[in-house]
C-alpha cells in the first residue's frame, strides 16, 4: 500500500437558527460546565433552558434527564470505487437513540458528586464510517463494527472539589455538572472519576450541544485532536481548573483505550495516557459576546483506518456545510431539522458529494 503525506483541513460553514419562544413556567438554568459559570466580568449569560419538570435551586440533590432521537438518511451519490470503511454510495437511512439520567449530590458547600446512567441504541448511516466529519455525534463512537451491548451503562461518576482562593463570590448556573449557585471568584477546582473530555474542553456556546445544535462531529468538537475515550466516548481521569474572573485554565490527565476506539482503557500511565491543556479569556471581540479563533490542520494518508478507508485516496479537503433549525414544541420538547452537504467524503475527490438531511426529536426533563 502506498501512502501520501500532506497537510489537510476540514472547513465548516455555520448556520445556526433556533426558535425558543413561548417559554413556560418550567424554565430552568441551562446546563453549563464549570468554565461557563457566570461572573461579574463575563459576557452575557446563557438563556435559561426549558425543561418538562422544574429543578430546585436549593436541594442538595439533582435529578434530570434527556432523550435524543435522530433520523438521518442520504440519497445515492457518485462513487468511482468503495473500500471496507467507505460511506455507502447507495441510499440509506439510520436512527440513533440516546437517553441519559443525570444525578448529583452536594456533600458540602465545596464538594459535589455526580453519577450519570446512559442508554444508547440504534446506529448511524454507513455504520458510522467513511467520513472524517461524521454526520451524527451520538453514534460516532460505534465505528469499526464493534458490537456494543444495548443495556444501560455508567456514563459518568465524578467528584468535584472546590478550593476557594478569594472571599468574593460570583453567581453560577445550577446544572447536571455543577450544583453550587455561587462560587468563589478566584478558585481551584479538582475533578476525578469517569467523564468525557468534551464535558470540559473545546466547549463553545453556538456549537457544543449535538442535542439542540449542530450534529456533525467536527463542528461540535474540534477535529484537530482525537481526545481520550473508549468506544462510548468516555474515559477515566483527573482534571484541575483555575478560575480568576476573566481568565481560566484547565489541565486533565486521562486514560487511553488499549486499542484505537476500543472498549477497554489502559490503566498503565507510563505506557499510554493523554494530557489536555486549555486556557480561556472571558472577554470577546464584540460587545457582550464571547469569541474564539481556532486554526486546525490533518495528515492525508491512504490505506484503511478504524474510521476511514476507501482503499485508495485521490486526496481533497473534506468540506462540510451544515444548517439546522430547532423549534420549541412544548415545555422541554424540541424538534430540529438539519441538513449537511459534504464534498470529498473521507478526503476523497473520487467520491461524493453527499447530501445528508436529518430530523431530531429532543426532550429535557
Amino acid at each position: 500500500m502506498r501512502y501520501r503525506t500532506a497537510i489537510s483541513s476540514v472547513f465548516f460553514l455555520f448556520l445556526s437558527i433556533s426558535s425558543l419562544s413561548n417559554r413556560s413556567v418550567f424554565a430552568q438554568d441551562a446546563p453549563a460546565t464549570p468554565a461557563q459559570s457566570s461572573s461579574d466580568n463575563s459576557a452575557e449569560s446563557p438563556q435559561p433552558a426549558v425543561t418538562v419538570f422544574p429543578h430546585s435551586n436549593s436541594s442538595r440533590w439533582w435529578i434530570s434527564g434527556q432523550g435524543n432521537i435522530i433520523l438521518q438518511w442520504h440519497p445515492s451519490f457518485p462513487s468511482k470505487y468503495s473500500g471496507p470503511n467507505s460511506l455507502s454510495a447507495a441510499a440509506q437511512s439510520a436512527t440513533s437513540r440516546v437517553f441519559t439520567l443525570y444525578t448529583g449530590y452536594e456533600l458540602t458547600n465545596t464538594t459535589e458528586v455526580f453519577v450519570d446512567i446512559e442508554d444508547s441504541t440504534g446506529g448511524g448511516i454507513g455504520n458510522s464510517v467513511g467520513l472524517a466529519g461524521y454526520t451524527n455525534l451520538d453514534v460516532v463512537r460505534t465505528a469499526a463494527g464493534i458490537p456494543l451491548s444495548h443495556a444501560p451503562y455508567l456514563a459518568r461518576a465524578l467528584v468535584r472539589q472546590i478550593i476557594p482562593l478569594s472571599s468574593q463570590r460570583v453567581s453560577a448556573q445550577r446544572s447536571w455538572l455543577g450544583l453550587a449557585t455561587s462560587l468563589p471568584k478566584r478558585r481551584l477546582e479538582f475533578w476525578i472519576g469517569k467523564f468525557s473530555i468534551p464535558d470540559f474542553f473545546d466547549t463553545n456556546g453556538p456549537g457544543s450541544d449535538s442535542h439542540l445544535q449542530f450534529l456533525n462531529w467536527t463542528v461540535d468538537n474540534s477535529g484537530a485532536y482525537d481526545y481520550a475515550a473508549n468506544t462510548r466516548g468516555y474515559t477515566d481521569g483527573a482534571m484541575v481548573e483555575y478560575d480568576d474572573g476573566r481568565w481560566s485554565a484547565r489541565f486533565a490527565e486521562a486514560l487511553m483505550p488499549k486499542v484505537a476506539n476500543g472498549t477497554q482503557l489502559d490503566a498503565d500511565l507510563a505506557r499510554s495516557r493523554e494530557e489536555n491543556f486549555e486556557t480561556d479569556y472571558h472577554g470577546g471581540f464584540l460587545h457582550r459576546r464571547d469569541g474564539v479563533i481556532r486554526l486546525v490542520a490533518y495528515l492525508a494518508l491512504g490505506g484503511i483506518g478504524f474510521l476511514l478507508g476507501d482503499g485508495a485516496l485521490n486526496y481533497g479537503r473534506e468540506k462540510i456545510f451544515e444548517g439546522y433549525y430547532t423549534a420549541h414544541v412544548w415545555r422541554g420538547t424540541f424538534i430540529s431539522f438539519d441538513l449537511q452537504h459534504i464534498n470529498n467524503p473521507g478526503y476523497n475527490k473520487d467520491r461524493g458529494p453527499v447530501l445528508v438531511p436529518a430530523v431530531r426529536l429532543h426532550v429535557d426533563f
